[in-house]
């Protein structure tokens, strides 16, 4: 018996701000876009959008969490490159910064938590998920196809 999927519109969004929220019976992704930046007082404050949301089970989470994990680092061996993501950036990604803090005090924090985070985010990319091949196949993929 062969399945069939339903043939639904399905939108096609940029995304490039985005937050989870767990509970104890899933997950929440919320993706969005930046906006425009305004004034807001004496302060510019960047506008975010947010658009779409998808939910999941804690579990659908862990393997997806594997999986572009994975994905990630065989693009980066097949084409032989490292994708660079700032410093500033994987620091807030790992320890965001808690609210209403001072320009002087997030500068602060940020230089503070950045080391840790950058340590933190090297062992991450360390990590071999399905060890990846050369030719971008997984090596227990390939094992299992060897004897097929």
């Amino acid at each position: 018996m062969t399945q069939q999927q339903a043939q639904l519109p399905v939108p096609t969004s940029y995304a490039d701000v985005f937050d989870l929220t767990l509970s104890a019976y899933g997950a929440t992704f919320r993706f969005g876009a930046n906006g425009p930046v305004v004034q807001q007082g004496n302060q510019q404050v960047q506008q975010v959008e947010m658009g779409a949301r998808v939910s999941m089970s804690l579990e659908h989470l862990k393997a997806l969490a594997f999986v572009v994990h994975r994905e990630v680092m065989r693009h980066e061996k097949k084409m032989n490159i490292t994708i660079p993501l700032p410093e500033p950036v994987v620091a807030q990604l790992l320890y965001p910064p808690p609210a209403n803090m001072t320009p002087e005090g997030l500068q602060a924090y940020m230089a503070s938590m950045t080391p840790v985070a950058l340590k933190e985010w090297k062992a991450f990319w360390q990590a071999n998920p399905g060890e990846v091949s050369p030719n971008g196949a997984a090596k227990d993929q390939v094992a299992a196809g060897a004897g097929a």
